[in-house]
C-alpha cells in the first residue's frame, strides 16, 4: 500500500509540475487532486523540493536508459551518434520537469537542490558520447584531435539548444533544427577520406 501511494503523489506531482512548474505548484493542489491530506505528502517527501527531485529522477532515469541503448546500439557510429543527438533532445523536450533545471541556469535562478541530477545526467552524457566517439575511432569512422574537448564542445551545442528549443511550438521546426544540429555534429568528427 505504500508504494502504491507514493507512486500515486509522484504521479500526481509530476502532471502539476509539468504543467504548472515548480514554483506555482503547491502540496495543497497535489494532495487534492488524489484525495488525501496533505500531512501524508510529507510523510513520504520532507518538501516540495524532495518530491520534485523525485519526479525529476524519473523523468531522468527514463532518459538515461534510452540515450545508453542508442549509445550502445551495434549501429554505424555515424548513425548511433546521430541517433544519440536526436534522442536526447527529442526525450529533453518531453521531460517538462527538466525545463525546470533549464529555466534555472538560464535566469540564474538558485536550485541548488538539483546539482547533483544535474551533473551527474552532465556525466551520463559525457561517458556516452565519450563512448561512441571512441568505438567511432576504433573503427575509423571518426577522427578527432581530444575525446574530452569532443564531447565538451557537443554538450556546449546542445546544452545552448536545450532552452530556444524547448520554446519552439511547431513539430515540424524541432524536427527540422534536430536532424540539422544532429548531421552538424556528426560531420564535425567524421574522418575525412582521402
Amino acid at each position: 500500500m505504500t508504494d502504491e501511494v507514493r507512486d500515486m503523489i509522484v504521479e500526481s506531482a509530476a502532471t502539476f509540475f509539468n504543467r504548472f512548474g515548480f514554483k506555482h505548484t503547491t502540496m495543497e493542489n497535489i494532495a487534492e487532486s488524489i484525495h488525501k491530506a496533505k500531512g501524508l505528502i510529507y510523510y513520504y517527501f520532507k518538501s516540495k523540493e524532495e518530491l520534485f527531485k523525485e519526479v525529476l529522477w524519473n523523468d531522468i532515469r527514463r532518459i538515461k536508459a534510452h540515450l545508453m541503448a542508442t549509445a550502445n546500439s551495434e549501429d554505424d557510429t555515424h548513425i548511433t551518434l546521430k541517433k544519440f543527438v536526436h534522442a536526447r533532445l527529442e526525450l529533453l523536450e518531453g521531460a517538462t520537469s527538466y525545463h525546470e533545471v533549464i529555466k534555472a541556469q538560464i535566469y540564474h535562478k538558485s536550485h541548488v537542490f538539483l546539482d547533483d541530477i544535474k551533473n551527474d545526467f552532465e556525466d551520463f552524457e559525457k561517458s556516452q558520447l565519450s563512448s561512441i566517439i571512441r568505438r567511432g575511432e576504433q573503427r575509423g569512422d571518426f577522427k578527432v584531435e581530444s575525446i574530452p574537448s569532443t564531447v565538451n564542445g557537443i554538450l556546449t551545442v546542445l546544452g545552448s539548444l536545450d532552452f530556444s528549443l524547448f520554446l519552439i511550438k511547431k513539430r515540424v521546426e524541432l524536427d527540422t533544427i534536430n536532424d540539422e544540429i544532429s548531421t552538424l555534429i556528426v560531420n564535425s568528427v567524421r574522418r575525412e577520406i582521402a
